[in-house]
């Protein structure tokens, strides 16, 4: 059996945020690794309690409250973890 003990590259294509109702930010996209291919069953999370995972083609969905701060936890096993500063990301819809 083989480990791959690389960097775990993160891309999240088509993410964006959305506002809704409850007072909360959708994050939505796609993970890959560092040749564009599709990482199913990476675990995505803020803080103990807002998590979420990718399905077989990588996709994910991680509902974010409004006034968030800190990082999206990223992490694989046999990838190093990433964290990604919830302030780096944009909002590219807005429904209020």
């Amino acid at each position: 059996m083989r480990v791959f003990k690389s960097s775990l590259i993160i891309s999240f294509f088509l993410f964006f945020l959305t506002a809704n109702a409850q007072n909360s930010d959708q994050l939505s996209g796609r993970v890959v690794d560092d040749t564009n291919q599709s990482m199913p069953y990476v675990s995505l999370k803020i803080g103990s309690t807002i998590s979420s995972m990718t399905n077989y083609d990588g996709d994910f969905s991680l509902r974010i409250p409004a006034g968030a701060t800190g990082q999206i936890i990223v992490s694989c096993i046999g990838y190093q973890t990433q964290y990604i500063p919830i302030q780096q990301l944009s909002k590219r819809g807005d429904s209020s």
